[in-house]
């Protein structure tokens, strides 16, 4: 019984891709989903490229990349994956069920497997005795899952330690059920062997941690460090018990476990105090992909060790190689903004971070910035950005299928945003999360209870989560206006622009971009459009957060990067194919140009490049580099749009958002006055006509090879018995296309081989018709008339065909050359037919046993290539 199923794609073919290797483990796991009650990873590979993802007999997964200790990825990487021991610990510790997934479970990514290998080594050698360390800091990236590399650690720990008491800690309310509802779906009931629950009070935490005389409660729970109150666990006297008591208590076993989760704020005060006074022996284990370094606030210190600042490092540019994050751009668009606001700016950008003061020093110096709030909640100021954000936002994010984020200075200003974009944009577009509460500003309250209302008077929480998920799941929000709400730990993949007009600076302001990084079909970039000016000198707001300047290089990218990386990848696919060629018959240029990518095996990497190139196209707006182009993208998108057809290329999870991105440059062709060529219709009979009328015996070659494969692999896709009766055609193609291809073969030779192919193709189509042959029946027609045991005339045989044909079709059920109790069966109903027909066909037991064999040899081959 197989744990991992592997497709591999010979890259010779045209077409043959990661994205056919994969669909083709779907096409299994409908054909024989026996099969994969037990296998657990799939992999598909083309051998430079390779991807794992987890399969049931659901479905295939969310495919990934593995990278092995050096970085490298590819199938040595994937081999590497599948050592004994290492494949042993993703299957048990490192594949969960999960709700939502396509395949019903979830794998560990390589870089949460690494990390918790790290954890894991930690918590060994301490109690081996090797090492005193019982910490560490897991930096990686936001959007890297975080949430599940905890849940796989605590899973693994769990285990390990033999029921210890192991804490999820966060510092707000929205994380903790974030948390909940993520480990719900992989550790709801019946799914995982371990008990968890959520601690909501003071008095829930202090019943944990008195349980069994001090000992504590065992399992995992999920609380609030704000729940560590100085003051409670002073009134209760709980840190004395702890002391007088002696022996084993919470505060002295060595099997818990702390997990706490960017909790910038409040690992360095008080709370963090009581609660490591109470856990002093426990495993410390900090998750961030923000850490700080400032004095009196530094991560690496409190959760790293000597010589080693952190475990396990995954952050921007990791990320965004893996494609687990998209990277993020930000456009500055001060539109006319008072002068004031821009001394304001400046003045916040220098100023220590408010976050890291009292309540005292953080009230002066908002006084001081009072200021720059009134003017970004003034309506003039408002009004000016929201007519220009509602601009962008038709023109070049909703077009696409994205959505955005507008965040305002304050509670006051949502409610104005709301106001202004409706009245530039469709109802239903633009809702607004904020806080509720009985005090604030007039326009507020009157915003709540009109909200309330609308939804009938639900509870806020029901309505703010209503909201959310309506944004996630539904075509409308399109626009969420937030301030404080949403901006950490939101993630919605379709959010791909928010639009800045808040003061925000340091790992807030990182943690908040971030929402825009989640990657989505044909999601290129997050974009930031700056309205507030902090990111002009994004390296002040963001560089002393960090411990080496060159970790926020790539943390926002300036525009301009947008553009230069449009120019290089537009050359890059020039030097494949060439300058526009528009004169004389064009079609007839791009075909030729096709048929060469193809022979110089260039075809995928045409049409990924091609895809990053639109999706570039489609972020530059109203730039004037898309004038410029735009004759240059139109000529790319005929050699594009006539590959596929030619190769009948398998349709991406991004077709949509491209088919939007050529709409738009249809559109952008008739406003610059150019002409556009009329769309080429493909198909088999018409490649053929090419092949008898060219010149080039190259091009007659490779026209007439084109026209089989797509007869073959397109016109025929969908109707697997088809297939199979041409099973043996395509053998004969694959080879004369790789001949083709690596130039081994005369051109004439190949054509006229090809040409006897298509003749075939002609005759297996004539006879289907003639002799009213299912494609069943017309394999054993084939096998039976070419077979020299048989003395019968061939209207006997094409009866026996028929009728064996028929039985043999109410035998097979999916998948079943794959099963050895199917096979069986299908055999003996071929055997008993032609038993039967012994006497009428004239023959003896020793040639109906080598004519059964002969016909199920050829049967299961067909199938056995049918499936590949």
């Amino acid at each position: 019984i197989p744990l991992v199923v592997i497709e591999g794609k010979n890259p010779l073919q045209p077409g043959a891709t990661l994205e056919a290797a994969y669909v083709r483990v779907g096409d299994h796991i409908g054909e024989v989903p026996e099969l994969f009650k037990y296998a657990q990873i799939g992999v598909a590979y083309d051998r430079e490229e390779a991807e794992y993802f987890t399969v049931s007999p659901e479905g295939a997964g969310v495919r990934h990349v593995w990278r092995a200790d050096g970085g490298e990825a590819g199938l040595a990487a994937v081999v590497e994956m599948f050592e004994p021991q290492r494949l042993l610990e993703l299957v048990r510790w490192f594949i969960f069920p999960r709700e939502g997934e396509k395949s019903g479970k979830v794998v560990a990514r390589y870089m949460q497997y690494k990390a918790v290998k790290e954890i894991v080594r930690v918590v060994n050698e301490r109690r081996a005795g090797k090492s005193e360390a019982k910490q560490g800091l897991i930096w990686h990236w936001q959007g890297s899952g975080k949430t599940l590399t905890m849940a796989f650690a605590a899973n693994w720990l769990y285990h390990l330690l033999g029921n210890p008491t192991i804490f999820f800690v966060l510092d707000r309310k929205e994380l903790q059920e974030q948390l909940a509802r993520e480990l719900s779906k992989v550790w709801g009931e019946g799914k995982a062997k371990v008990h968890w629950e959520e601690v909501r009070s003071v008095k829930g935490l202090l019943e944990v941690l008195k349980a069994e005389n001090y000992r504590g409660r065992r399992g995992i729970f999920i609380t609030l460090i704000q729940k560590f109150q100085p003051s409670r666990f002073l009134e209760e006297g709980v840190v004395r018990q702890l002391r007088d008591l002696g022996g084993e208590t919470i505060a002295t076993r060595q099997d818990v476990v702390v997990f706490a989760d960017e909790a910038h704020r409040t690992q360095y005060g008080s709370l963090a105090a009581t609660m490591r006074e109470v856990l002093k022996e426990a495993f410390y284990f900090a998750f961030t992909g923000t850490p700080i370094a400032k004095t009196g606030r530094d991560t690496y210190r409190v959760f790293g060790t000597p010589g080693h600042p952190y475990l396990h490092r995954y952050f921007i540019e990791d990320s965004i190689r893996d494609g687990f994050t998209v990277p993020i751009t930000y456009k500055p668009r001060l539109v006319d903004l008072p002068s004031d606001l821009s001394e304001a700016v400046e003045e916040f950008l220098s100023r220590q971070e408010i976050e890291e003061l009292s309540e005292e020093e953080e009230a002066k110096i908002s006084r001081r910035l009072s200021k720059a709030r009134v003017i970004l909640e003034s309506e003039a100021v408002i009004s000016k950005v929201a007519a220009d954000a509602a601009k962008h936002f038709r023109e070049q994010v909703e077009p696409y299928g994205f959505k955005a984020m507008v965040v305002a200075t304050s509670r006051l200003a949502c409610v104005r945003f709301k106001k202004e974009l409706e009245q530039l944009l469709p109802p239903g577009w633009v809702e607004v999360v904020i806080s509720s509460g009985q005090t604030g500003p007039h326009e507020v309250i009157e915003f709540w209870r009109r909200l309330r209302a609308s939804y009938r008077y639900k509870d806020d929480e029901t309505i703010q989560k209503d909201i959310v998920k309506q944004f996630k799941t539904r075509d409308k929000p399109k626009i969420l206006v937030v301030t404080d709400m949403l901006l950490t730990g939101f993630d919605a993949p379709v959010l791909q622009v928010m639009y800045l007009v808040k003061l925000m600076k340091g790992h807030r302001l990182l943690q908040a971009v971030a929402r825009t990084n989640r990657p989505y079909p044909g999601k290129e970039y997050g974009v930031i459009v700056d309205y507030v000016g902090v990111l002009r000198e994004m390296r002040k707001a963001l560089v002393e957060y960090f411990v080496e300047p060159a970790d926020v290089q790539d943390a926002i990218t300036q525009w301009d990067k947008v553009v230069k990386e449009f120019n290089q990848q537009m050359k890059a696919l020039l030097s494949l194919v060439g300058e526009p060629r528009l004169e004389g018959d064009v079609w007839r240029t791009v075909h030729q140009i096709v048929l060469q990518l193809c022979q110089d095996g260039k075809e995928g990497e045409f049409i990924k490049d091609f895809k990053h190139l639109l999706r570039l196209y489609a972020l530059l707006g109203p730039h004037p580099k898309r004038v410029e182009w735009v004759q240059h993208m139109d000529w790319l998108k005929n050699i594009y749009t006539h590959l596929c057809k030619v190769i009948g290329a398998v349709s991406a999870p991004d077709e949509g958002v491209t088919e939007q991105i050529l709409d738009t440059i249809r559109k952008n062709i008739k406003e610059v006055g150019l002409q556009e060529l009329p769309a080429s219709e493909i198909n088999s009979e018409l490649l053929c006509a090419w092949a008898s009328r060219s010149t080039s015996k190259r091009e007659k070659a490779a026209n007439l090879l084109f026209a089989l494969r797509r007869f073959i692999y397109v016109e025929q896709k969908g109707n697997r018995e088809s297939n199979i009766a041409y099973e043996p055609i395509a053998e004969k193609l694959a080879r004369l296309i790789k001949e083709w291809r690596e130039h081994v073969r005369n051109y004439k030779e190949i054509y006229e081989e090809a040409k006897l192919l298509w003749e075939r193709v002609k005759d297996i189509r004539r006879m289907q018709r003639q002799k009213d042959l299912t494609p069943m029946q017309l394999i054993v027609f084939s096998h039976l008339q070419n077979s020299d045991l048989l003395r019968s005339s061939t209207s006997d045989v094409l009866g026996l065909a028929k009728s064996l044909g028929e039985e043999i079709e109410a035998n097979l059920r999916p998948g079943w050359v794959r099963l050895d109790t199917e096979r069986a069966k299908v055999r003996r109903a071929i055997r008993r037919h032609l038993r039967r027909a012994k006497q009428k066909l004239g023959i003896g037991l020793d040639e109906i046993e080598r004519l059964e064999g002969g016909l199920f040899a050829s049967l299961e081959n067909a199938f056995y290539e049918g499936a590949g």
